[in-house]
């Protein structure tokens, strides 16, 4: 599955489907809040149920992605399956902007 902002490229899946390729940056489901998601080598310095509650205040949206580079939340909601199309689409939107 996959969904896009301005900003990144977001892809989910099962660990043992997705590449492990230098460079990608990885998330994951907090244990202690499942409807946020953030990097896995990062930690919130904030306990995570509190942020979650906070960010879906912000966003009434879920689950939502805590991004650090580049800051952002992303609604991961709406994922569509990956294909041509949706790629293509993603480009084009990313080139209009």
């Amino acid at each position: 599955m996959a969904s896009a902002s301005r900003d990144v490229l977001i892809v989910t899946g099962a660990a043992r489907d997705l590449p492990w390729v230098p460079g990608i940056a990885y998330a994951t489901r907090c244990a202690e809040a499942p409807t946020l998601w953030r990097p896995t080598l990062l930690q919130p310095d904030v306990p995570a149920d509190l942020l979650a509650r906070s960010l879906h205040r912000s966003h009434a949206r879920e689950p939502l992605l805590l991004w650090a580079e580049p800051a952002t939340v992303v609604p991961l909601d709406r994922q569509q399956r990956v294909s041509p199309e949706l790629l293509a689409r993603i480009a084009e939107r990313w080139q209009a902007t």
